[in-house]
Parts: structure tokens; sequence; C-alpha cells
């Protein structure tokens, strides 16, 4: 039988199978339970209050200090956004001003690259047309000197002395006549 059972017998006659008050005084110990509630109350009052009401300073500060972190960082939160809506505000048109340059950049350098573009082509062509033109001289040439070689020999080999002397003859009338 536990302690609590073992009581509530004394107290109330329930060993003997009936039920009511036991009035024995000294059998339920209510005396001495008495002097133990006193003494515990009387002696234990003080520094369990103090305890309790220490300790219950303490969480009101501990509570107090929560809050005020709390409205701090609130305060803090509030001035952050402030600062960051600002931030943006100024980056936005920097944002945009960089855009733009990066796109009149990038239409500059592609409108300078067609115009080198279209020079060097031109250049090339010129230069072709010029080294064709070359060519042609050069081809030109060879072909006038290997005419003249061919006509060279055959008035060598096909050309008497009597003819030789008429074309000498009828050139020097011309030229007399002027």
């Amino acid at each position: 039988m536990n302690i609590a059972s073992a009581y509530l017998n004394s107290l109330f006659l329930l060993s003997e199978g009936t039920f009511g008050l036991n009035t024995n005084i000294l059998e339920t110990n209510i005396v001495n339970l008495a002097i133990l509630w006193f003494g515990l109350f009387s002696f234990l009052k003080d520094p369990l209050t103090s305890s309790l009401s220490e300790r219950k300073d303490k969480i009101q500060i501990a509570i107090q200090e929560a809050e005020e972190q709390l409205e701090q960082a609130r305060i803090r939160l509030e001035e952050a956004e402030k600062q960051s809506s600002q931030i943006q505000l100024v980056l936005d048109p920097i944002k945009k001003e960089a855009e733009k340059s990066a796109k009149n950049l990038k239409d500059s350098v592609l409108a300078q690259g067609k115009n080198d573009i279209e020079t060097i082509t031109i250049r090339a062509k010129n230069q072709i047309f010029s080294l064709e033109g070359q060519i042609k001289e050069q081809i030109f040439s060879h072909v006038i000197d290997l005419a003249l070689k061919r006509v060279q020999s055959q008035l060598e080999t096909n050309l008497s002395q009597e003819m030789q002397s008429k074309i000498i003859d009828a050139n020097i009338s011309k030229l007399g006549g002027l």
C-alpha cells in the first residue's frame, strides 16, 4: 500500500469496510501534518516569495529587453528597407544608362566594323584592278616584244637587199615631202 492510500484509509476509516471520518487525531497524524505545514509555510514563505519575486522580476526584465530588441530590430529593418528603396532609386537610372551606353557602344562597334569591312573590300578591289592592269600591261608588252621579234626575224629572212632599198627610198621620200 502506498502512503497516499494509507493516509486516506486512516482519515476516512476505509480499512474497516465502512465509510466515515476518523476522529482519532493521533492516529490520523493531523497534528503532525499541521505542524509540518505550518513550519514549512512560516519558515519557507519569505525565501520562496523573494525567490519567486526575483524570478518574476528577471523574467519581466528579459521580456522588456526582448521587446526593446524587437523594436530596435524593426527600426533597423525599416531603415534597411528605406535604404534599399533609395539605393534602388539610384541604381535604376544608372542601370538604364549603362544598358543604353552598352547598346550605343555595340551599335558603334558594329557600324565601325561594317565601315572597316567596306573600306577593306574597296581597297582589295582597287588593288585587284591595279594588279590586273599591271598584269595586262606586262602581257601586252610581252606580246608586242614577241611580235616585234617575230617580225624582225621574218624580215631578216624574207627581205632581200633590193626590197630593203625600196622601203628605205619610200620612207625617205615621205620624209622629204614634209
